[in-house]
C-alpha cells in the first residue's frame, strides 16, 4: 500500500505533466486521511478499548456481508 503514494503521483506526472494536477491529487488523497485521523483519534480517546474493538468488528462484519 505504501507504494501507492509513490506510484500514483509519478503516473499523474507522466500523464499530465502538470504540477497543478499533481497538487490536486495530493490534496484529494491527503484531506480525507487527515479528517479520518482526527475523528478516529477523538473516538479512541472517548471510548473504552472493548467498545471500540466491538464497533470495528461490527463494522467490518457489516461490510463483508454486503
Amino acid at each position: 500500500d505504501s507504494l501507492f503514494f509513490i506510484a500514483l503521483p509519478w503516473l499523474i506526472l507522466q500523464i499530465s505533466d502538470s504540477g497543478t494536477v499533481l497538487g490536486l491529487l495530493l490534496l484529494a488523497t491527503s484531506l480525507p486521511r487527515g479528517l479520518f485521523m482526527l475523528y478516529g483519534g477523538s473516538l479512541v480517546d472517548r471510548m473504552a478499548n472493548v467498545k471500540l474493538a466491538m464497533l470495528i468488528a461490527s463494522t467490518f462484519k457489516g461490510l463483508v456481508t454486503l
